[in-house]
């Protein structure tokens, strides 16, 4: 009976959706349906289509005929799809990625989410920096840091950004010593005929706290030792120019600066 079952349900899909050719070795058990390949063909006009289950309730795997779209649904509400030029739409909270490489868009409930093109900790080779020292504090390697960084700016430009309409800068700017108001920032060339504008600043002055710490550098103890950035702006050039920098006026021994864990995101 349950040999019955199996061969029916292949012939009335293939009567309605498509077609299936079993290969000549196939070894029809009681229990299972084993085969060294199976191909699912349709006409022109006709999607080509897989389904899991029983008629109320089931998975199937879909080729589209129009739009040439593959998707897996469940009862015939799409869960994912995959489009050409490599697109992803992932349409249920019902499905869990542990690990996935992508190389084209994903898009979630048809919104585009960030991607991750570049990123940098420079525990590895610094590559295109202005100014490329780099050192150690409290664990963290930085670019810059005490002794190193004050006044000025080292800047660096990303390129091959694939096709996008905005994008994300990540990075942790580091105080050290003995700041006294004065601000650190970051600029992108999106400026009128790409010139450097200012996207984030912060200001410190190292006496606000009554009981810093001093993580690293002088004697002086830091009242704010990290402070993130998190910038999203409209760009869509293949390329993007970035500059950290300050104000400040001592030397690099007295106060410093630092930047660790920069990120390039676009979508």
């Amino acid at each position: 009976m349950k040999k019955l079952i199996i061969i029916t349900t292949l012939y009335l899909i293939s009567q309605i959706k498509t077609q299936y050719f079993l290969h000549p070795q196939n070894n029809l058990q009681q229990d299972s349906t084993q085969m060294t390949s199976l191909t699912i063909q349709s006409k022109n006009t006709s999607n080509s289509e897989f389904c899991f289950g029983t008629p109320l309730n089931y998975f199937s795997f879909t080729l589209h005929s129009s739009s040439n779209d593959f998707s897996l649904s469940e009862n015939n509400y799409p869960l994912l799809t995959i489009r050409e030029q490599n697109q992803i739409n992932i349409l249920s909270k019902k499905l869990t990625l542990n690990e996935t490489y992508i190389n084209g868009n994903l898009k979630i409930k048809g919104i585009n989410q960030w991607k991750l093109i570049y990123e940098e900790n420079f525990d590895e080779s610094i590559e295109g920096w202005s100014n490329k020292t780099i050192s150690k504090c409290n664990g963290i390697t930085m670019l810059g840091g005490y002794c190193i960084f004050s006044k000025g700016e080292t800047e660096k430009i990303y390129d091959k950004l694939p096709e996008h309409n905005m994008i994300r800068i990540q990075a942790n700017f580091h105080f050290i010593d003995n700041w006294n108001g004065e601000s650190g920032y970051l600029k992108i060339n999106n400026g009128k005929n790409g010139e450097m504008n200012y996207i984030w600043i912060e200001s410190y002055t190292a006496f606000e706290g009554n009981y810093g710490i001093n993580v690293c550098g002088g004697k002086m103890p830091e009242g704010k030792f990290s402070s993130p950035i998190d910038v999203v702006v409209n760009h869509n050039s293949d390329s993007i120019k970035i500059a950290f920098g300050s104000n400040l006026e001592m030397d690099p021994c007295d106060e410093s600066f630092g930047i660790s864990g920069v990120r390039i995101f676009v979508r």
